[in-house]
């Protein structure tokens, strides 16, 4: 198996839908409702990424197996509290849930991390949901501080829940 990370272009649009909705299927489950996971439109979503793969605000990069998109990454300028220290955000990683704990997440990671740093940045925050465990221990593993009183509402499909931001130094 070869595996390589590239800039995403439009034509991933359907790929990058299906492994984010696998990915949110399988890591929020029994975090956000499941009516809201199992309702998740794959050509919604589809026509989404479509929109905003082109977007200069940040930098989706794609992460093939084979050739085969199996997840991706975004990272940009950071979008919320806007601390001159974390002027960067890592905004998302999704991997498909088979391929998922063996070790692409921290290259994605780390791809992140690199991508940021040739932008200039010297700090990046990354949100996440206060019940999601599993990526908190990743991101902690990866030598996130959690900010104190950084706690935000996130509101899903009518719902609220909690996020918290971790910071890094780069």
């Amino acid at each position: 198996m070869t595996f390589d990370i590239r800039l995403a272009t439009p034509e991933d649009a359907p790929a990058l839908a299906r492994v984010h909705i696998a990915s949110w299927q399988s890591a929020y489950r029994g975090i956000v409702h499941d009516s809201y996971l199992d309702h998740m439109d794959l050509e919604k979503m589809t026509l989404r990424f479509a929109n905003i793969v082109d977007s200069e605000i940040f930098i989706r990069e794609v992460l093939c197996c084979d050739g085969e998109p199996i997840g991706h990454v975004s990272y940009g300028a950071e979008r919320q509290l806007h601390l001159p220290e974390y002027s960067g955000e890592l905004m998302a990683i999704y991997l498909l849930p088979q391929w998922q704990r063996q070790g692409l997440g921290s290259r994605l990671f780390a791809r992140a991390v690199e991508g940021l740093k040739t932008q200039g940045y010297k700090g990046m925050l990354i949100w996440v949901l206060a019940d999601n465990v599993s990526a908190r221990r990743f991101y902690e593993a990866k030598g996130g501080t959690l900010l104190e009183d950084s706690a935000r509402d996130l509101q899903i499909d009518g719902q609220m829940y909690c996020e918290l931001a971790y910071a890094y130094t780069l």
